[in-house]
């Protein structure tokens, strides 16, 4: 019997031992990977304690148009040897070739594939247009410009009008992505 004991106080040092083993322990959560906006971060999951946070690069695309501040939430720029950019909106679609090379500065803009639409008029002549190039990232394939430009209906169809004339003014694109064609 004595021994029953002793063996019953052994289990039950052994039981405190592990029970006092285990709370002593902290469990360390890594809150750098728990998909929780914790305090500290300035993210998910990143900045103060954690890794940085990537930049997001968010776009903008600006213009007056016709006297009317538009945005266009729609664009897209291909570069073959000249930029060529689309925007368009449930209103107007306008492609403007923005001439060829990388060079930052200005530019004049180039008649061919620049044309316009507004309210399903369609303005098919470049009469005039510039271009400031102010940034050109390759790394990530996006550019940066200001723009006006002056497009007239075309003077041989049967509806010309010389007053009928689309100005597009303080145009603003900031961070459009290109593909490469």
């Amino acid at each position: 019997m004595h021994n029953t004991k002793s063996f019953f106080k052994f289990i039950q040092l052994i039981c405190l031992l592990v029970f006092l083993y285990a709370c002593d322990k902290e469990e360390v959560i890594d809150t750098c990977q728990d998909g929780i906006f914790t305090p500290g971060e300035e993210g998910v999951d990143c900045g103060g304690p954690c890794p940085p946070c990537e930049e997001e690069i968010s776009s903008l695309a600006f213009a007056t148009i016709n006297g009317f501040e538009t945005r266009f939430d729609d664009y897209s720029i291909e570069k073959f040897d000249d930029w060529v950019i689309r925007i368009f909106n449930d209103t107007i679609d306008i492609t403007l070739n923005l001439g060829n090379g990388d060079s930052l500065g200005l530019r004049p803009m180039k008649p061919l594939f620049s044309k316009a639409q507004l309210f399903n008029k369609n303005f098919s002549q470049l009469a005039q247009g510039r271009t400031v190039f102010m940034e050109i990232d390759h790394d990530e394939q996006r550019l940066s410009f200001y723009c006006d430009a002056k497009f007239t209906l075309d003077p041989s169809g049967p509806n010309f009008n010389p007053l009928d004339t689309l100005f597009i003014t303080q145009g603003d694109f900031a961070n459009i992505p290109w593909e490469n064609q």
